[in-house]
């Protein structure tokens, strides 16, 4: 089993961006979901409205972070020599505080979403705890939904879309990787795994919202409401969510590339 590619989302709900390496911290995938957009009370925009957020694409060129998006003008967020004048914090939905971004980065999301929001992003000084099933005590957490890592097996991907009339694409999950396997669901039992320099332990499985019936390109729903429909037939746990994917924290932090071996430390007991 090997990496096949490697996904971040620096802005969560927005487009995803592939890289060919990544470096890991304690919090995740260093670009992945450090950056999150709220309203004033900071609360994250609508379901509706987070779709809308698929269409703004990223890119990195020259150390900075560049968003595109339809009718906007490229905006570009700083990554090395950062000179912003920061607005404070704010408490986010997400239970932790973060730190509010200039008003230049406000105003442009603000534009886009036809409404008043603000763009924060998660300093060193900003903690988000993770729950108790998903890490470990201290373990830190970036903005995504429940821990550091997102795996997806291609193996997994290829079941799920023989039940489909029409196949999806694995960015309908947002995984932060993919890797190659001919055992479909295998993922489901690791409990520790290894990639690259790093080490990633307490493997939970990812419960599946509606935002996964959003084209991943345009945020249009799924009138067939797939792949929620198929998985909930096969997938559901416990009667309650359909999952697909496992979520890891990080252990040992380092670098992955695609093409890195994975190796399965542990499985569930």
């Amino acid at each position: 089993m090997h990496v096949e590619s490697i996904w971040v989302y620096p802005i969560k709900s927005i487009g995803a961006l592939a890289l060919d390496e990544a470096e890991v911290d304690s919090r995740g995938f260093c670009l992945d979901r450090r950056w999150l957009v709220v309203d004033p009370k900071g609360w994250q925009p609508t379901q509706a409205l987070r779709r809308t957020m698929f269409r703004i694409k990223p890119s990195i060129r020259g150390g900075e972070l560049w968003l595109h998006a339809p009718d906007m003008p490229d905006l570009m967020i700083p990554l090395l020599n950062d000179n912003l004048e920061y607005q404070g914090k704010i408490e986010t939905g997400f239970q932790c505080q973060a730190t509010v971004m200039p008003e230049l980065y406000s105003n442009w999301f603000s534009r886009y979403l036809n409404g008043e929001y603000h763009l924060v992003r998660m300093m060193d000084d900003d903690f988000r705890a993770v729950r108790e099933d998903a890490g470990q005590e201290g373990d830190s957490l970036n903005f995504s939904d429940l821990s550091a890592v997102h795996l997806l097996n291609r193996g997994s991907m290829e079941d799920l879309n023989c039940r489909l009339d029409e196949p999806v694409s694995e960015h309908a999950f947002r995984p932060n990787l993919v890797f190659t396997s001919q055992q479909a669901y295998e993922e489901d039992a690791w409990e520790k795994v290894r990639i690259g320099d790093v080490s990633l332990d307490t493997g939970i499985p990812c419960p599946r919202c509606p935002m996964t019936l959003a084209h991943p390109e345009t945020g249009e729903l799924n009138k067939f409401k797939e792949p929620l429909k198929a998985l909930s037939e096969y997938r559901k746990l416990n009667n309650r969510h359909a999952f697909f994917g496992q979520y890891f924290a990080v252990r040992q932090p380092g670098w992955i590339k695609v093409g890195d071996e994975i190796q399965v430390d542990s499985i569930k007991r």
